[in-house]
């Protein structure tokens, strides 16, 4: 989300760990709440979890965040290009290792230890690998509604398909600058 200034912050942190590994960085706009009235491929239910078996309602950014890597995956099958899906909050913290690319997918990164957690999380869509052949997998989401989080999604397509790789990236997280996402989380 380009003019966003928290998503600028980010992205300022976040960009010269990857630039240093040598990876050619393209950026793509993402689905903001200002223009997610505009996209309508996706068919939303009540998000499930542990917490809440009848579900909540997803918030508008955490839709748009589905939007943002569901395009990026229609652009993975368009192109018939492997790609690394990083969203502008994560840092590359270890060398991604070539081995990675013989893989049909890769989850790359974690939450980082916070005081306010018991332990570290996958953030299964902060940063992963794909090839075209699993984004198909991916993009058959829009065969039903969603009912998890875009993260959920990719850790399950992660978990049949591909490997998980955690300590190569990281989510930076600043509490006094805030974050671009709202969860809906009762």
């Amino acid at each position: 989300m380009s003019g966003n200034p928290i998503s600028d912050y980010y992205r300022k942190l976040a960009l010269p760990s990857w630039l240093k590994a040598g990876f050619d960085v393209n950026f793509f706009e993402g689905v903001t709440p200002e223009t997610y009235k505009d996209h309508f491929d996706l068919l939303f239910g009540n998000k499930h979890s542990k917490s809440t078996p009848d579900g909540v309602m997803f918030t508008v950014s955490e839709k748009c965040v589905w939007y943002g890597h569901y395009y990026l995956w229609k652009k993975c099958i368009d192109t018939d290009t492997p790609m690394i899906v990083c969203e502008h909050d994560i840092e590359l913290v270890m060398d991604i290792q070539p081995s990675i690319y013989t893989t049909p997918m890769a989850c790359l990164a974690h939450d980082p230890p916070d005081i306010r957690k018991e332990k570290r999380t996958s953030l299964a869509g902060g940063a992963y690998y794909i090839t075209p052949d699993v984004a198909k997998v991916l993009i058959r989401i829009n065969e039903d509604r969603i009912r998890i989080n875009s993260d959920g999604w990719v850790w399950e397509v992660c978990k049949a398909h591909g490997y998980f790789h955690y300590d190569k990236c990281s989510h930076i997280k600043d509490y006094s600058v805030g974050f671009t996402t709202k969860h809906n989380k009762s």
